[in-house]
């Protein structure tokens, strides 16, 4: 629950965020158009639970197109690809589409050649994917990855003012 309200904070409920075309904000109002003054108040666990997880894979799935042009996912998989050309691919989508060690070099570029979307959806993919790993290994209990997730979620916590989760976390983790 902590998580999902990290990410809504984050990514939602700003309102600088909600003003940005094609933000989180706007795929969520897509998912949810009856809902849209709750997210910006106070949405659910379950629509936002719902919605990053639908989102995630939503992205993922343009990410694999993106990756796979000309061709498409069922040309691919009717090639009988090894484990070797799917784990390359992976790679290509982690490289290029969820926020890694590189970031900070997108951030330092001048005002004007910063593409403030792309790093924003480069961000969201990051937390979500992590949120939807703390969700599976939650779920299969497996305790050793979900200590290494959780260190993760302790700056996050910080940034969005959730400092007794964070400080329990420190002290535990």
């Amino acid at each position: 629950m902590a998580a999902v309200d990290a990410i809504w904070r984050t990514h939602i409920k700003d309102k600088n965020v909600q003003e940005n075309v094609g933000s989180t904000f706007e795929l969520f109002c897509v998912l949810h158009p009856k809902d849209s003054s709750k997210l910006v108040t106070n949405p659910g666990y379950c629509m936002l639970n719902d919605g990053i997880q639908h989102l995630l894979k939503t992205h993922l799935l343009v990410c694999w197109e993106h990756i796979m042009e000309p061709s498409d996912l069922r040309t691919f998989t009717e090639t009988g690809p090894d484990w070797d050309d799917i784990e390359a691919k992976v790679k290509q989508i982690l490289h290029q589409y969820i926020a890694g060690h590189d970031f900070q070099d997108l951030r330092i570029q001048p005002d004007n050649e910063r593409d403030r979307k792309r790093e924003n959806q480069l961000l969201f993919n990051q937390d979500s994917l992590m949120y939807a790993l703390l969700a599976l290994v939650t779920n299969y209990g497996a305790i050793g990855l979900m200590q290494d997730l959780l260190w993760h979620w302790v700056p996050m916590f910080l940034a969005c003012s959730k400092h007794k989760y964070a400080m329990h976390l420190s002290k535990f983790l």
